[in-house]
Formats: C-alpha cells, structure tokens, sequence
C-alpha cells in the first residue's frame, strides 16, 4: 500500500474515533431516532413579533404531539421572501391536515382560507377572526371587553387636572372590523363620556404602514418630533411596535413624559418595565392561544365538529410583578 493512501487512511480512522468519542459524551446514539406523527399541522403568521408567537407555536405543539400531530411554524418577516397567502398555497398544495391562521386581513387571505376548507383542511383563525368565511374556529379575545380594560388602565394613569391629555393607539391593522379597532373604539368611547377626562382628551387612531418594520418606525419618530403635538399615552399591540415606542421616547429624551401601555414581553419590554420606562404591558395567554389552537384542529379531525369560538385571557404586568 502506498504511503500516502496509509496516511489517509489513518486519518479517517482517526477522524471517526474522534466523532464517536464525541457522541459517545453527548450521549447520543450513532443511529438517530426519529418521532413519527399521523398528522401534520401548520401555523402561518405573521413572524414580526417572533417571541410571542415562538411561543404560541411550542404551546401549540406540546398538545399537538399528544393526539399525533406535528406543527410546522410558518410565517413572514423581515427576512422573509413569502407573503401569508404564499404560505396558504404551499399549505394547502401540501396537502397538510389542518392550518392556524393569524389573519393579518391581507388581500386574498380570505379567498385562501375558503379554497383550504374546500380542499377539506380546517382553519383556525387566531387574534384576528374571518367570520365571513369557511374556518373551523376562531381563537381570540373579546374586542369590547379588552377595550373596556385598556380604557380603566387609562383612567387610573391620567391625572386630575384640566390640562389637555394626548392618547395614540397605534394600530397595525388595516381592516376597521378588526381586533385592534375595536379596542380603540372603546377606549375613545370610555374616554371622552367618562367625567375625569371628558372634554380634555383626544385620542388618535394611528395606523402603522404594513410594509415593513422600517416604514413603521419612522412612523413612530414622526410622532414625537413635533412637541406640542407629542402623545401623553401610547398603546401598543405587538412587542415589535412597543420596543420602537420605547426606543423613540428615549432617543427624544422623553423617559417620564410619555408613558406607554405596551405588548407581550421582549427583553427589551422587560428591562423597561423594571426600570418603569414603560408603564404597563399587555400580556396574551400564549400557552391557552397555541393549546387552544390544536385542540380546535384536532377535535375537527377526529370528531368532524369543534366549537366555533376559543376566548383567550389577557392581563396586565407591572415592572412591580416582574420585581417579586
């Protein structure tokens, strides 16, 4: 045998010593094993707000898993080269077995949810509904009772006086049936009847560009350049925005001035909450909005009926809850 061919042979004996050694450390067979699931569910969404719904997707997987199902996550964002209803169509040439849907009210999204349940996959709608179509179920909340809290949390942040009070609710929808409206409108509704703030308040319904992230940004710059027309209060409905919000009322030296009801918890969010540079945030039940959404899939599969609506609770944190 040739020198050279020894040599390279001792190397790749050696090579493969070393690689067993190493699984052998991580406790990792040389064979792998792999789980296999009857059934194959999706969920698109929209992946701006990529902690929240990480979060929603492994809730959603763990009860998936337990009736024989697997959940691939799905979604857009800044990376992303694929729109919602680009995910719809290889979803549904798939051939998967069931859909959770965040609908972002995109065009044609709808017309995508009605060809899936045509080509008999259920679809789940999640935060926002399309009741106008053929999906299985909708998992949210209910608009007018979030409103009603948002409103209270105002009304305890808000002083007494006479001096005017500026309140932007930034909204990234685009649909005014939507979620998000209809918490602004309960929020301008409870404001301006309520005594301690009616006739000095004015609140504006801002709508963020749903061209990308950046676009929305200088959206939320261009609020605080102007002084006399800076928002007292803003409320956010995704952790992306709160995170810009905050970032713009730092860099404009308005820590203390403008107080914001935020979204979920971000890092950011958190370490701003603990340092009460945002004053609340909002919190979704992530772990009942993913188990949920399963559920609502898996009951349609197995039994041909789930129920039509899932309510998710919502509740309030404070930098103090984070502090216990």
């Amino acid at each position: 045998m040739p020198v050279s061919m020894a040599i390279i042979l001792a190397v790749l004996a050696g090579m493969l010593f070393n690689y067993r050694q190493i699984l052998n450390r991580a406790g990792v067979e040389e064979a792998e094993s792999y789980v296999t699931y009857g059934r194959h569910l999706v969920m698109i969404v929209n992946g701006e707000d990529a902690e929240f719904w990480q979060d929603v997707y492994e809730s959603m997987q763990k009860t998936a898993s337990e009736g024989d199902a697997y959940v691939e996550l799905k979604g857009i964002g800044r990376n992303s080269n694929y729109s919602m209803t680009d995910w719809m169509d290889i979803a549904i040439a798939s051939g998967v077995d069931g859909i959770a849907l965040q609908n972002t009210a995109a065009r044609g999204l709808d017309a995508k949810i009605n060809e899936a349940v045509a080509a008999g996959i259920p679809v789940v709608t999640l935060l926002n509904d399309a009741p106008l179509t053929g999906r299985t179920s909708h998992i949210g909340v209910n608009g007018y009772a979030i409103g009603q809290a948002y409103a209270a949390r105002l009304l305890d942040m808000i002083g007494e006086g006479e001096e005017r009070v500026r309140v932007a609710v930034l909204l990234t929808d685009a649909e005014t049936d939507r979620f998000q409206y209809q918490v602004y409108s309960q929020i301008n509704t409870e404001l301006v009847t309520n005594e301690k703030t009616a006739g000095r308040t004015e609140i504006d319904a801002v709508r963020l560009p749903d061209a990308g992230p950046f676009e929305s940004e200088e959206v939320i710059r261009e609020l605080f350049r102007e002084e006399e027309e800076r928002p007292d209060y803003v409320v956010c409905f995704s952790s992306l925005v709160t995170d810009a919000v905050y970032q713009a009322v730092i860099d404009y030296n308005l820590a203390g001035q403008t107080q914001i009801i935020g979204y979920y918890l971000s890092p950011t969010t958190r370490s701003a909450l603990l340092s009460g540079n945002v004053a609340v945030t909002m919190m979704p039940d992530t772990e009942s909005l993913g188990s949920q959404s399963a559920d609502a899939l898996l009951e349609q599969l197995d039994e041909g009926r789930t129920n039509s609506y899932y309510n998710v609770n919502m509740q309030f944190l404070m930098g103090e809850d984070l502090a216990q």
